[in-house]
């Protein structure tokens, strides 16, 4: 066990994987289970149905908001990173990554049947496009050996975040909207 838990090796990049994997195998379990019945409300707003062009200067006053939230979680992503839990922590954010897609998924295929999986990728897209990198850097700053604080590089990530809450906020209702045409 000691060994799995040691950064710096292969196996954290396995455990993380697991993780994700296992993630995705319960968030699926519980968007076709009991979290059916939780999540109707969810799907009932804004992305499910497509609309939301009106809202979007509404969703101005908003922006400071999500990117705090994001921000916050980028920021404890990198505390734990900084932490002698480095590993058991990025294995965690992993597993919820997967919990969390594969629970949207399942709930927008319930809802919109084989569009749902069209759905997500264009409710997913255009702020994955800085989220991911965001995420991958600190997996990495995390599953390395070296403690630093990349004070400077996690500068850049916070303005990768604020770009990808923008497009969270701005572009995604359009997208969704564009699609939902065709779906």
């Amino acid at each position: 066990m000691k060994q799995m838990l040691s950064a710096g090796r292969p196996v954290p990049v396995f455990a993380a994987a697991f993780f994700f994997f296992l993630g995705i195998a319960v968030g699926t379990l519980w968007g076709n289970g009991p979290g059916k019945e939780a999540a109707g409300a969810f799907l009932s707003g804004n992305l499910a149905e497509g609309g939301g062009l009106q809202e979007i200067s509404r969703d101005a006053a908003r922006l400071p908001d999500l990117f705090f939230r994001r921000a916050a979680a980028a920021g404890i992503l990198w505390l734990i990173g900084l932490s002698s839990l480095a590993v058991p922590g990025a294995a965690l954010a992993c597993g919820l990554l997967g919990f969390s897609a594969a629970f949207l998924i399942s709930l927008m295929t319930l809802r919109a049947g084989t569009a749902g999986i069209v759905l997500f990728a264009a409710s997913v897209f255009p702020q994955c496009l800085f989220y991911l990198p965001v995420f991958w850097i600190l997996l990495v700053w995390a599953f390395s050996g070296k403690k630093k604080t990349h004070g400077a590089a996690f500068l850049i990530l916070l303005f990768l975040m604020a770009l990808g809450a923008a497009a969270e906020l701005f572009l995604c209702p359009r997208i969704v909207h564009f699609v939902r045409g065709f779906c």
